[in-house]
């Protein structure tokens, strides 16, 4: 436990920041700066852990995903994939891309509720399946590092693809469905977070991370202005009279 204590304060003030901070009371040292930001990192990779909890507590009790885009789900675990993988093999520090995932777990689970409560139910599990062996692909190194720095240079545009595709989704059907507000605001807390956490990338990414949090903020809105709406039920096309008299006759005969 000692062991793991001290790495966790050498994370926190490296070199001397823990002297400089604590013996010779210097709060405006770059010490200071460093050890808050880190501090951040973590209330960040930590509060992700939690973020779409509420989104399952809503599905499981409703037993349906109406509302919810597959589409959407997907690409939010892609996004969510290329940062852990690429984080994870070039061996930078969790905290950098813990949150990733954190989050692409709680999404690969989404995405597998989804799939059990609607029509195609029997490839939930099947899904499951494939993702772990996506993930074992990753840790032993079979997929090519090409291919994760493709995804990762692209994680933040597919992100904002993903909620867009959301956002179109709920304009369409004129309500939200089963999409979760408190999950939605621990989304935008999270893209917080990242642009206060990463704000050394450069200004193009740090615009685009801006960006996301604009489109979760729509998302926001949606639940005020669609709320207590519910998703509408696919009209039933009803049979041409003649179609119907035709059928009654057949049958008579």
């Amino acid at each position: 436990m000692d062991h793991y204590t001290n790495m966790a304060w050498k994370y926190l003030f490296p070199r001397n920041c823990s002297a400089v901070l604590f013996k010779e009371m210097d709060f405006t040292s770059h010490c200071a700066r460093m050890a808050l930001f880190r501090l951040f990192s973590i209330f960040v990779t930590s509060a992700s852990t939690l973020v779409y909890f509420p989104q399952f507590a809503k599905i499981l009790n409703a037993r349906n995903s109406q509302g919810i885009s597959y589409l959407a789900v997907f690409l939010g675990m892609i996004s969510s994939a290329g940062t852990a993988a690429y984080g994870f093999h070039k061996g930078t520090t969790f905290s950098k891309y813990g949150d990733s995932v954190f989050l692409l777990i709680q999404q690969m689970l989404l995405f597998t509720l989804i799939l059990y409560y609607s029509t195609h139910s029997s490839f939930a599990f099947a899904f499951i399946a494939t993702c772990w062996a996506a993930m074992f692909a990753v840790i032993g190194q079979f997929v090519p590092v090409t291919v994760l720095r493709a995804i990762f240079q692209y994680s933040v545009p597919i992100g904002i693809a993903s909620k867009l595709v959301q956002a179109r989704l709920n304009f369409k059907n004129k309500s939200t469905g089963q999409l979760s507000l408190p999950s939605t605001f621990l989304v935008i807390f999270a893209d917080l977070g990242r642009c206060l956490t990463k704000r050394k990338e450069p200004l193009q990414m740090v615009g685009m991370r801006g960006f996301s949090v604009a489109i979760s903020l729509l998302l926001l809105w949606q639940f005020r202005i669609y709320k207590g709406k519910d998703v509408a039920e696919p009209v039933k096309i009803k049979e041409a009279p003649v179609k119907a008299k035709r059928r009654e006759k057949k049958k008579s005969e």
